[in-house]
């Protein structure tokens, strides 16, 4: 798209469906304006897809502003969508309805439908610590990702739950910092991790140039995060995707 948008070519394609990582307004916006109108942004996993989808259109026109969390639109017809408490181990059906939550409460996606996986092949932990069957023998995923559903059905984004960092009395979304860090001039990708109970901003910039960081401040400001410290570092990325974060690599190099 960005190719597209600098030498004037024009493709002509019909339709294009984009997943597999998120999908930023920004990043929708350069799809929609260079590639193609017809844009489908679609949230789901390995074990179940779609979970939802929105158009970029809709995305850039009602739900740019990601404060909130990023706006990943209606769940599909063929899925069901419960929000229970962060939980990190195993839950069985009786857990369940003591741990889902009400509208607007945040915590993690579970996905059920005809077109969720309900095997793991030989590997019964897998199965264990990812699905959970209720009372009413309906088999539930655990996608992993922090999200919640609005008053209008719609759902948001916030990131994996695994990392959501406990920061004063508060929560600090991944998703949340890394569209605002975009926003900055020349920040190709940026995040914020904790490591040894402090806050890190990795900065991954045009190269490899130190920004102002005035704008920084006032998105850590706004976003209560204090006490960090600032690394401009190549951000790894997953070898599957080469899209989303690894942060777990990340956290190594530091």
């Amino acid at each position: 798209a960005e190719y597209c948008k600098q030498n004037q070519v024009q493709l002509n394609l019909q339709k294009v469906i984009i997943g597999g990582a998120a999908i930023y307004p920004s990043v929708a916006k350069i799809i929609f304006e260079n590639l193609c109108s017809n844009t489908l942004l679609v949230y789901g996993s390995t074990e179940a897809e779609p979970i939802a989808h929105i158009s970029a259109k809709n995305l850039i026109e009602n739900y740019n502003n990601v404060t909130q969390g990023l706006c990943i639109g209606e769940v599909d017809k063929n899925a069901n969508v419960q929000i229970i408490k962060i939980k990190t181990h195993a839950l069985d059906a009786i857990q369940l309805q003591e741990i889902i939550l009400p509208i607007g409460g945040i915590g993690e996606i579970i996905v059920s439908g005809k077109h969720v996986l309900d095997a793991y092949y030989k590997n019964q932990e897998a199965f264990l610590q990812n699905k959970i069957v209720d009372a009413n023998n309906i088999l539930w995923h655990r996608t992993g990702d922090l999200g919640f559903v609005n008053a209008e059905n719609k759902l948001f984004l916030l990131g994996r739950c695994k990392q959501a960092i406990a920061n004063n009395n508060n929560f600090i979304y991944p998703f949340i910092i890394e569209n605002e860090l975009l926003q900055i001039p020349q920040v190709q990708c940026g995040t914020v991790f904790a490591k040894n109970n402090k806050l890190i901003i990795a900065l991954q910039t045009a190269n490899n140039k130190p920004i102002n960081e005035t704008t920084l401040a006032q998105i850590c400001q706004q976003n209560k995060i204090t006490n960090y410290n600032i690394m401009y570092i190549q951000i790894p990325k997953d070898p599957r995707h080469n899209s989303k974060i690894d942060y777990e690599k990340l956290v190594e190099m530091v």
